[in-house]
């Protein structure tokens, strides 16, 4: 019907209800004041009415649950009585039996000759809100699934990234903390014998002792047959802490923990996140500790510890750079081990090998902190000493020859008491301004000094000490 000024008028109360008596939605009006006046079928079904007897004629806020009623009283009717419609705003019916039924109510104010009334329409909102609850939790669930890949990114990129092992192993602990928003990560290494992590729903502490890698108190979740145990505790609310261990190739290399405050809001695939963090660590810090190992095969001596002759290289040409920069003269001493070819005929390799250890060590108690003690083979020694001229070298060569001078059958078990080993010292000193290629220079300078001492069979601090070769 078309009203006056081309309007379209609104169907009276009668239509209305009649094209709402077969609709799947709920239908009702109310008068102004909220009456109920009509009600149709579906709505009755929903509200486990058998008629409109026990709705109409009442208030329809008496039909609301009370928390959704006084939402309706101040501030959805306030709205309608300034000719603002409702759409899809959520409420709860109660039901005959005292149930709740969720609806989505959407209401006109209709205009009247008398007075105006409000038509209602009702949808079932269980279906619907399941509906949204389920593109809320797949949202959530991308959303946190993008936010473990980049958590793994980050972990990934230092573990790649790091050279040191206390960088990777602090560099991690730092992103699985901010990654997985816990409380605190550690990393507990393994001491390397064999130690095992085992379920903490297994043996009691008492049978734990000497096998768990971290203290059995503080293990809360780990792997056991691929899986990762998670208690009920973890991930519920309640304050706890997971571990989840790491190795490499079988061996367990180490634990990674983090605690896991009461606020913590992850679920257990947040925990197996972390297992997958644990084996890119594992792998990293065998990378990281094959490098270290090459790295002290290629510039330490394998038999004693002491750099090499790389690195008594590298280390000399840095003392030759320091004494360029302060102006100061740098002592390098070459000593070779007198009587020790002996003592290696005499009892062979294997006590040789543990004199030479022997050695090594009491050159490196003897002389001052920041000097360097090197092997370059066999019994061959050099000792690189910044900021030191003829006077400290000579000190320093004296203290040499008493830390070799004593009973060597203290340090090397089955040598006879009373056997010793001699060292003859050839001192090179350096002054800036050097030439090119000064650190082999004085190399070459102390090896000849040495066998000049060793020739002459002089004083012991190579060639006197107070004409030691100056460069």
């Amino acid at each position: 019907m078309i009203g006056y000024g081309g309007q379209p008028e609104p169907p009276d109360e009668w239509t209305v209800a009649a094209a709402a008596e077969h609709a799947p939605f709920g239908y009702l009006s109310t008068t102004a004041d909220g009456v109920v006046l009509a009600v149709n079928p579906a709505l009755l079904a929903w509200l486990g009415h058998a008629d409109g007897v026990e709705i109409v004629g009442r208030p329809f806020a008496t039909l609301l649950k009370p928390g959704a009623r006084v939402v309706w009283l101040t501030h959805h009717v306030p709205r309608l009585e300034q000719g603002h419609g409702l759409n899809a705003v959520a409420a709860d019916l109660v039901r005959r039996d005292g149930s709740v039924l969720p609806v989505l109510l959407t209401a006109t104010l209709v205009p009247s000759e008398g007075r105006p009334g409000v038509r209602i329409t009702v949808v079932d909102a269980a279906e619907r809100r399941a509906y949204e609850q389920d593109l809320l939790l797949a949202r959530l669930a991308a959303e946190r699934a993008e936010w473990r890949m980049r958590a793994l990114q980050q972990v990934t990129e230092v573990c790649a990234g790091a050279v040191e092992e206390v960088d990777l192993l602090a560099g991690v602990a730092a992103a699985v903390t901010a990654c997985l928003e816990v409380g605190a990560t550690r990393v507990w290494l393994s001491p390397g014998d064999g130690a095992q992590l085992v379920p903490v729903d297994g043996p009691d502490e008492e049978r734990l002792a000497g096998r768990a890698v971290a203290p059995p108190e503080r293990v809360r979740a780990s792997w056991s047959r691929g899986e990762l145990v998670v208690p009920e505790s973890v991930g519920s609310g309640s304050s706890g802490s997971a571990a989840v261990p790491f190795g490499h190739g079988g061996t367990l290399l180490g634990v990674l923990e983090v605690d896991l405050p009461g606020t913590w809001r992850g679920t257990p695939v947040d925990l197996e996140v972390l297992g997958v963090m644990s084996t890119v660590l594992g792998e990293a810090l065998v990378r990281v500790r094959m490098h270290a190992r090459l790295e002290r095969l290629a510039l330490f001596d394998a038999l004693t510890g002491l750099p090499n002759r790389t690195l008594v290289l590298d280390r000399l040409q840095r003392a030759v750079l320091h004494a360029e920069r302060t102006g100061r003269p740098l002592a390098l001493l070459f000593a070779d081990l007198d009587g020790f070819k002996a003592i290696n005929d005499q009892h062979g390799h294997g006590i040789g090998d543990r004199v030479l250890k022997a050695a090594a060590g009491r050159l490196e108690a003897a002389v001052r902190a920041g000097d360097t003690v090197g092997r370059l083979g066999g019994d061959e020694f050099v000792v690189v000493c910044e900021d030191a001229d003829e006077a400290t070298a000579t000190d320093i060569v004296a203290r040499l020859h008493a830390a070799l001078a004593r009973d060597l059958h203290w340090d090397v078990p089955g040598l006879p008491e009373g056997l010793r080993v001699g060292t003859s010292v050839g001192v090179a000193i350096g002054r800036p301004p050097f030439e090119d290629d000064a650190a082999t220079t004085l190399l070459e300078a102390g090896d000849a000094a040495m066998y000049d001492a060793k020739r002459s069979r002089r004083a012991r601090a190579g060639g006197h000490p107070d004409r030691p070769t100056a460069l």
